[in-house]
């Protein structure tokens, strides 16, 4: 269930650089590979 609802989520990113240490892109690594969203605009 938990991976459905994660499907029809899309985050929105910011085109920039962001460094391997960067708590925002581990944010993004996170939500892209661990939780399952839907799509990223």
């Amino acid at each position: 269930m938990k991976e459905k609802i994660a499907q029809m989520i899309m985050v929105r990113i910011r085109g920039d650089f962001y460094h391997s240490e960067n708590w925002y892109r581990n944010s993004l690594n996170k939500w892209l590979s661990e939780d399952g969203v839907g799509g990223v605009i």
